[in-house]
């Protein structure tokens, strides 16, 4: 690599700035979603799928990032669509998991206590 570094200054810093953009995108896109679907799954109505969007986000973690990628590069051809898709992909999961673990009540609130007195 530094062989290549030495060559093309240019070319290298130009993918690294690239890189960055695509994932400051995903990492946008992820949080656009993760945001309300996480307020959606801890308040209201939907708070009782929560933990069915929990176990799902657990399976699609255990999936192989380079697989996903690879899938999503045969499906939507390779360019910076599928780039993106597979980031947020792969970062909306454990972002949702955080979230909404984040968002339950701690369990010193759920014990009951006498009042004291």
């Amino acid at each position: 690599m530094g062989e290549f570094l030495d060559r093309h200054p240019e070319q290298f810093f130009a993918a690294c700035w690239q890189h960055l953009g695509l994932t400051a995108l995903a990492t946008v896109i992820a949080l656009v979603l993760v945001l309300p679907l996480g307020l959606a799954l801890t308040r209201g109505p939907l708070r009782r799928l929560g933990r069915p969007a929990l176990v799902a986000a657990g399976i699609g973690e255990g999936a192989p990032a380079i697989g996903l990628m690879v899938l999503l590069a045969c499906v939507l051809g390779f360019g910076v669509r599928s780039s993106v898709a597979g980031l947020v992909a792969c970062a909306v999961l454990p972002a949702l998991r955080v979230f909404t673990a984040g968002r339950a009540p701690p369990a010193r609130w759920m014990v009951s206590r006498p009042a004291p007195g």
